[in-house]
């Protein structure tokens, strides 16, 4: 988002003031009659905002580029009956327990340009590594052994253009109010038309052949920030909607026996709200907390001799607590780490990132220039 540069003793000089937006969780579900729960993944994040705005550039050219590391676990626990209880007291069946443990890799390059004091535009790409370990109960019909599968899968995930304009200057009574719209594209790997394998020695266990690393729809979100500076506090809050376009897709079954189940499907709308509070420790270092909660509606699709279905347990409402600290490096670097927290059952246990922003003035252009040169020289590979 954009914010402004005040002069002020307390508010740290070099960019070191920064907020990082929290994140909701969206299901990639398996889209059949019997949808599963496990499979579970994290929508492109809003990228870090800086509280200070880069100078109108010269020329057109990115202002600060940004690259961020982030990871998500998840732990999952679900107990499974197959059976029937007689005598209202004794059950007779099948009883496991399934866990899922998964873990999020998530790296972004993210590059920003400033065209006047109320307009900046940014493009961010992440790479996606997912790990998820699969248990359950009931190995060659044992109470006592289990198996364990793990399947790792990685590409690029979701690509997006985000497009800031600030409507309202900060004043004594009103705070900053600023226009954030993004577009984020279906590059990652869709979660439709996944086969889950079951284990030659355990029935209760079924194994995705593959890990998605994103939505599989275009998805357009649009929203408002506002910023308050009280020093040596900077108040800030959002409210954000996300509407995902609807796909056609040639399968949308998981059983590998089965013949392809072509549909259409509409992921359900998003609506998020946050709020929190920067403080400035020094004039390199400043530290940030915020709360954030998501409501997701229900996904829905539509097959042929099916029509519209709503895909049970799509609707979800996710809530985490996010604390994190920024340093100023130098004049032009500053490292912004983050730790959240779930505190829902649909939201990541917890989340941990940590990003670089070196802001480039001319100087710093420059320098950067000189080395994609010297790394690619031996390509003579040409730099504007």
């Amino acid at each position: 988002g954009i914010s402004r540069h005040r002069k002020t003793k307390s508010k740290p000089t070099n960019g070191a003031s920064s907020v990082v937006d929290g994140e909701g969780s969206q299901k990639n579900i398996r889209t059949t009659a019997s949808p599963s729960r496990e499979d579970e993944t994290k929508p492109p994040t809003t990228p870090t905002s800086e509280l200070t705005l880069a100078k109108q550039p010269s020329k057109l050219r990115p202002q600060s580029l940004e690259l961020g590391f982030n990871l998500s676990h998840f732990d999952r626990s679900q107990l499974q009956l197959n059976g029937f209880l007689a005598l209202d007291a004794i059950f007779l069946g099948d009883i496991s327990i399934d866990e899922t443990d998964s873990d999020i890799f998530t790296t972004s390059v993210t590059s920003r340009w400033v065209f006047t004091d109320r307009l900046q535009v940014s493009l961010s790409v992440p790479w996606v590594h997912r790990e998820t370990t699969i248990r359950s109960g009931g190995q060659e019909l044992s109470s006592v052994e289990t198996s364990e599968v793990t399947v790792r899968d990685e590409s690029v995930g979701d690509a997006n253009i985000n497009i800031s304009l600030k409507l309202l200057r900060e004043t004594d009574k009103w705070p900053d109010l600023v226009w954030n719209t993004t577009i984020i594209s279906p590059t990652g790997s869709d979660p439709y038309g996944i086969d889950y394998i079951p284990l030659p020695n355990n029935d209760n266990l079924q194994v995705p052949e593959r890990l998605p690393t994103g939505s599989g729809l275009w998805a357009v979100q649009t929203g408002f920030s506002t910023i308050h500076t009280t020093d040596p506090a900077i108040l800030f809050a959002s409210i954000v909607y996300r509407y995902y376009l609807s796909e056609e897709f040639d399968d949308l079954g998981s059983d590998p026996e089965a013949e392809d189940s072509p549909g259409e499907v509409q992921l359900g709308e998003q609506f998020q709200i946050g709020f929190g509070m920067a403080l400035a420790i020094n004039a390199r270092t400043s530290m940030n907390m915020s709360f954030t909660q998501r409501f997701v509606d229900e996904t829905e699709i539509e097959r042929v001799g099916f029509g519209i279905q709503q895909v049970t347990g799509s609707s979800t409402s996710t809530g985490s607590f996010d604390i994190g600290v920024t340093h100023g490096l130098s004049p032009n670097i500053s490292l912004v780490t983050n730790l959240g927290i779930g505190l829902t059952n649909d939201a990541s246990d917890y989340r941990f990132s940590f990003n670089l922003i070196n802001r480039l003035d001319g100087q710093g252009y420059e320098k950067l220039k000189k080395l994609l040169r010297t790394i690619d020289k031996q390509f003579d590979a040409p730099y504007p």
